[in-house]
């Protein structure tokens, strides 16, 4: 499917004599997800913001190099940048065109921001309204030491002393899942109970928490089941995401852009529930998806035979 240039999707094919019904409409939502369709609410809640997510995708075969990769939605249209190309692209021309794209070395931080600071000064100069940029913390493991725990300042914009363009209509967000993400408990009337609530929480020192709904892979799981007595059933809490909002903004300008995050994570149109990343951070992993593809990553893909997969769809032109 690469070489005709169109977006695809597939799944292993079944044993049972019926479909399973649920991965076939979930691979469908994958198809159309990667060809740039939103769920409502994203159109509603981002149409005075331009919202970016930035990201570095691995290199196939080399973990040492990365892309950096930038996605802007505004207006309802989601673009898609890559470090090397000059122009912006829609998200589905973006998936399926590696030409000319330049990768780094992942511990190169300042190269990459340097990129990035250009790339937002440029979109600022030439597009009114507010930006708000999402990183992933685990940048902090590649130099930029401004996103470490220990380097963030909540009041200046993770660029140091890169930053060309005006502060005061930015906002920079640090999202964090990791390991290092405190343990919760929601508390029901004062008391701990068992349950599957779901909330934005807000830290003393400005660090808000966000807790999205129970996933599609704990459907039917009740709030007081414990493994020991069911010990073949999953059973977890919803993932906390940690959320530190950096820039000049008061404190009730924060809030609002935490509450916009939050909602986010229900952006996926795939899942019924949250999501891990908030739209369109997600995306980023259709990215390296396409571009293994693009490299011919067949240790990386699994080596699929035509008789193991089912080609669900497809979106695109024949050349």
């Amino acid at each position: 499917m690469r070489r005709t240039q169109r977006l695809s999707q597939f799944i292993y094919e079944w044993d049972q004599e019926e479909a399973p019904q649920h991965k076939i409409t979930n691979a469908i939502l994958d198809l159309i997800s990667d060809a740039g369709f939103v769920r409502q609410n994203i159109a509603t809640l981002s149409h005075e913001n331009h919202l970016l997510s930035f990201g570095l995708v691995h290199k196939p075969h080399d973990f040492n190099y990365v892309l950096p990769v930038l996605l802007w939605y505004h207006n309802k249209e989601l673009r898609i940048k890559k470090r090397g190309q000059a122009k912006w692209q829609s998200i589905a021309d973006g998936l399926l065109d590696f030409k000319e794209v330049k990768t780094c070395s992942k511990k190169n931080a300042p190269l990459y921001v340097q990129w990035l600071n250009q790339e937002i000064e440029t979109l600022m100069e030439n597009s009114p309204g507010r930006f708000c940029c999402m990183f992933d913390a685990t940048l902090r493991n590649n130099n930029w030491s401004q996103l470490a725990n220990n380097g963030i300042l909540q009041r200046e914009t993770p660029f140091g002393d890169q930053c060309l363009f005006d502060v005061s209509r930015l906002d920079t967000v640090r999202l964090n899942y990791s390991d290092d993400v405190p343990y919760y408990d929601i508390l029901v009337d004062g008391r701990y109970k068992a349950n599957f609530q779901q909330g934005l929480f807000k830290e003393r020192d400005g660090v808000y928490y966000s807790v999205g709904g129970k996933p599609d892979t704990l459907t039917g799981l009740g709030a007081k089941m414990i493994k020991a007595l069911f010990p073949s059933k999953l059973i977890a809490k919803q993932r906390l995401l940690e959320i530190i909002i950096m820039g000049i903004g008061d404190g009730a300008h924060k809030d609002s852009v935490a509450e916009l995050i939050h909602q986010l994570r229900d952006g996926n149109i795939t899942f019924k529930k949250s999501v891990r990343y908030p739209y369109p951070m997600h995306l980023l992993k259709a990215v390296r998806k396409y571009w293994i593809s693009m490299e011919g990553g067949e240790e990386e893909t699994l080596r699929l035979e035509e008789e193991e997969i089912a080609v669900i769809g497809s979106i695109g032109k024949w050349p």
